[in-house]
Parts: structure tokens; C-alpha cells; sequence
């Protein structure tokens, strides 16, 4: 396969619009402290997450591990006030219903890699041009970031 990378996006933390974090700004990494972070055993478990990154540079909030089948580890955590890591898309609004996704302060924030991967030598010229389109409009959108 080849990997294209198209662009990046800035990362912030989910969490419930009532989540004592949801009116700040930013938030920095000794914020999350006190509230569990969740980790996806379906998705973090096989590849560099935006969590495995930041575990990696001082995470020190408690992580929750939520299996495949939803059930957290440890099975007595407290999900109540719990948060996830996620790419930060401020113009498009909100995740979900009733959730706000908060900026990682500049400081410590990292951005992820958007890529297209497709088959090697798969190409047909309608797939390149759109490629390039692509390529274009996330150089435009990149001026959105916060």
C-alpha cells in the first residue's frame, strides 16, 4: 500500500459538556489528573494512538481500558467523569450530542497525520486528480486551526 500524508490535525480531549473540564479553553496534560482516560482496546491497542503519545510524554492520569466487548479495566472504574483523546476539528462543531471536545494547551499539543492509503500502483488518473484536491483543501483548511 502507499501512505499519503494529506495534512494534520490538532488534538484535543472529549468529554461531556458537563465535564468540570468542558468550559476551559485548553486544557493541559496535569488537568486530566484526576479523571480516568479512556483507551480503546479495539483501536489503541494496534497503533500509535493520540493516548499512546501521551502516556509516552507524562500522561499521569488514571487509563481505563475498554475491551472490545465495552467492559472497562479495572471493572469498577468510574466512567462517570471520564475523558478520551481525539483530533481537535473546531470548525465542525461538536462530536456528539451533549459533548465538547477541549484543545490541547499549545504548549504540549502534538498533531496527527491524516494520510490516504490505497493500493500501490492502483491509481486510476480520476483517483489522482482527486488526490491532488484533496491535498489542496487541507493546505486551505490548516488556517482554520486554533
Amino acid at each position: 500500500t502507499d501512505c499519503i500524508s494529506i495534512g494534520s490535525l490538532p488534538t484535543g480531549v472529549g468529554m461531556t459538556a458537563t465535564h468540570p473540564l468542558a468550559s476551559k479553553k485548553t486544557v493541559r496534560l496535569a488537568d486530566l489528573e484526576p479523571y480516568p482516560v479512556m483507551w480503546s482496546e479495539s483501536f489503541d491497542s494496534f497503533n500509535r494512538s493520540i493516548c499512546t503519545i501521551y502516556s509516552e510524554r507524562g500522561l499521569t492520569a488514571p487509563i481505563v481500558r475498554i475491551a472490545e466487548d465495552g467492559t472497562p479495566t479495572p471493572d469498577d472504574a468510574d466512567l462517570s467523569q471520564a475523558v478520551y483523546f481525539s483530533v481537535y476539528l473546531s470548525p465542525f462543531g461538536q462530536p456528539f450530542r451533549n459533548s465538547r471536545v477541549v484543545p490541547i494547551d499549545p504548549a504540549e499539543a502534538i498533531s496527527i497525520p491524516i494520510c490516504f492509503v490505497t493500493l500501490k500502483n492502483a491509481k486510476s488518473e480520476a483517483y489522482l486528480a482527486l488526490e491532488r484536491q484533496i491535498r489542496t483543501a487541507f493546505k486551505l483548511t490548516s488556517l482554520l486551526r486554533v
